[in-house]
This record gives C-alpha cells, structure tokens and sequence, in this order.
C-alpha cells in the first residue's frame, strides 16, 4: 500500500471492495472525520459534507491521478 508503516504484506482482499475504477466516482463513508491512509493527490479527490459535522463521501475529481499512486483506497473513518 501506499505508506510504509501500514504496509501489511498479509492484507487479506476479503476487506475490500472490488470497483470499476473508471465508473467509481464517489467513495461513501458517511463519519464524523476521515483520513485516506493511501497515497492518493489532494488535488484529485474533495472531502464532501453533508453538515458540518459529517462527511458524506469522498469525490474523486480526477479518477486518472487519484489511482495513480495505489489501485487500493484504504479510508479511516472515525464515527
């Protein structure tokens, strides 16, 4: 993955979702606060809040440059 000090050379796939990368343009988390723990540049996603207090889900402005990095998104949500 993307920063050495999550990289889990056993991450089990099971955890994660299979998408097609090319028609994925939202990454629902619906939390209090969420920090992507992959690479991904700033610049090609928006953090979108349903209220001050929530977000609502992660836009991917530019799929090209957001997968660039890492074929996998791995997102810390904290309720």
């Amino acid at each position: 993955m993307g920063r050495k000090e999550f990289l889990v050379s056993d991450f089990p796939d099971s955890l994660f979702a299979e998408i097609d990368v090319t028609q994925t343009t939202t990454i629902p988390v619906n939390s209090k606060n969420v920090k992507l723990i992959t690479d991904h540049p700033s610049n090609s996603y928006e953090l979108i809040k349903e209220n001050e207090n929530q977000v609502a889900y992660i836009a991917i402005k530019d799929p090209d440059e957001f997968w660039k990095i890492s074929k996998y998104a791995v997102v810390e949500i904290i309720k």
